[in-house]
């Protein structure tokens, strides 16, 4: 059988709608990690319009945020599909090129039908993912601009003009860039917009993550907040539909003054884009393996190599001085050397950001630069002249790999190139 959740909100018709509980102070902690999966449904509330997973790990209090695009493509389990011919939905289920089962990730809302809905998304992010999900949390809009309200708004900052009007879908989007406080109204028109961005949902999600943590950094800091939250998590899981008790709910509040907001891990799957976005499945599966299971995948130190035409030359007797034999003895140490970083990934200022850790752990960072080879990739890029040098930059790159430059990457200026790659956040 399809796996139902006993305790489901799917079964609250009305988002307001609480049950009321026996709440007391939890005794009991969070001894293992725990996976909730977070959706964000459409004004009809029959397609998840936001789907991320968050990942809480007690035994480190490190926090992961792995979002997936809504178009993300899919094929329907036979297990969700049994279950649709079971409750006599043959109809709905999917068929998109001709393929049974398959659709986007935001139909699969629709699809499951009433009661099932938010089990569907959760066992379709299972599927992409690999993982287990324990919990699942859905918000409608109403219930967003609410929760949003509810923590008293955010402070941050808005990056472009933002406005889009669409009457069909109740959406009227009018933001200007700069600092300013964002209400529950303003909240939702900075997560739903996308229409004027270059990458569409990609952007879209980018600027979710970011409020995300600045929401996080807001109820972290604030001492009200934080000597009030039992109270303002009771008020506030009214407005979500959620399967986590109000007991839970206190239980996971007890580790928010123990995150550290800056080393939250926010990263988005992997994959191409288009009309449906094809989740490359190796790349996910890495970063399930880093984000959900803390397994961090071995560096790979490639030298490339330049074949070279054979040249007949007259044998020359090399003459080894005592200079000579203690250069090519010498350690290179790396910390000496010119390094330019330059931004291939999607997030702007990251490659300010990543010359600023640099510095700070003794590097000589010159330059920062933007990217624009067509050969982008998920993995930093880090090329060096010779293939001693470059190792111990490894670590502070996700995905890191060492190039020998043979085709002039690098310029004559500095010594050492970064490319950073897709998944630097």
């Amino acid at each position: 059988d399809v796996y139902k959740r006993q305790v489901s909100g799917d079964n609250i018709e009305d988002e307001n709608e609480v049950v009321e509980e026996n709440v007391s102070e939890p005794e009991d902690e969070v001894e293992e990690r725990i996976n909730i999966a977070v959706m964000g449904t459409d004004k009809e509330g029959l397609r998840s319009d936001v789907d991320f997973v968050v990942s809480f790990d007690p035994a480190t209090k490190q926090v992961g945020v792995v979002s997936v695009p809504r178009d993300t493509k899919f094929v329907m389990t036979d297990e969700m599909i049994q279950s649709l011919k079971d409750r006599g939905r043959d109809n709905f289920i999917p068929n998109a090129k001709g393929v049974r089962g398959q659709c986007k990730l935001t139909e699969v809302y629709a699809y499951a039908g009433e009661g099932y809905r938010d089990e569907f998304v959760v066992m379709a992010l299972e599927e992409i993912l690999g993982i287990e999900i324990h919990n699942y949390v859905t918000v409608g809009i109403e219930g967003f601009r609410n929760l949003v309200d509810a923590f008293g708004g955010v402070d941050m900052v808005v990056e472009d003009r933002l406005y889009y009007s669409d009457p069909y879908q109740d959406l009227y989007i009018d933001l200007y860039p700069g600092y300013q406080h964002l209400d529950g109204k303003k909240a939702e028109q900075l997560v739903r917009y996308r229409e004027g961005y270059a990458q569409k949902d990609l952007k879209r999600i980018q600027v979710q993550q970011t409020f995300l943590k600045e929401f996080l950094k807001k109820v972290v800091s604030t001492e009200n907040i934080i000597k009030n939250l039992p109270d303002i998590i009771v008020n506030a899981i009214k407005y979500v539909k959620t399967d986590i008790s109000v007991k839970d709910a206190l239980k996971y509040a007890k580790y928010v003054t123990d995150i550290n907001v800056e080393n939250v891990v926010m990263e988005t799957i992997p994959g191409e884009g288009g009309s449906y976005f094809t989740p490359d499945m190796e790349g996910v599966k890495e970063l399930s393996d880093r984000v959900f299971y803390g397994i961090q995948p071995e560096p790979e130190v490639i030298v490339e190599e330049t074949p070279v035409e054979e040249v007949v030359e007259t044998p020359v007797e090399e003459v080894v001085t005592e200079e000579v034999a203690e250069e090519k003895s010498a350690v290179v140490d790396t910390k000496t050397l010119k390094i330019d970083v330059s931004n291939g990934g999607i997030t702007n200022g990251m490659a300010g950001k990543k010359r600023d850790m640099l510095i700070g752990k003794g590097y000589n960072v010159v330059r920062t630069s933007t990217y624009n080879g067509s050969d982008r990739e998920r993995g930093t890029r880090i090329f060096v002249r010779s293939a001693e040098i470059g190792n111990d930059l490894i670590p502070y790159f996700v995905g890191a790999r060492v190039m020998v430059d043979t085709t002039g990457v690098i310029g004559d200026d500095v010594d050492i190139k970064i490319i950073l790659g897709l998944d630097e956040k």
